[in-house]
């Protein structure tokens, strides 16, 4: 099983990512057999939807230029 963690608290290493990580070793340790992946969403250059229809005449690709469809596909 893969499972998905999205972290979106601006500070990498506070009080969110501590409690993310201990989320994380809990699965872990009762779930052998899945893969865990915390996403830190401040990392990354994301924009929202502009309702621009680009996508429609790029097949459903966003066409601004950020990381939105590398989240879009872990999801």
């Amino acid at each position: 099983m893969k499972i998905l963690v999205l972290n979106g608290s601006p500070r990498l290493d506070g009080n969110t990512k501590t409690a993310l990580n201990t989320i994380v070793a809990g699965i872990n340790k009762n779930c052998t057999n899945s893969l865990v992946e915390i996403y830190d969403v401040t990392e990354h250059k994301l924009s929202g939807c502009i309702n621009c229809d680009g996508c429609k005449s790029n097949h459903g690709n966003c066409v601004l230029p950020d990381e939105s469809a590398d989240v879009i596909n872990k999801i």
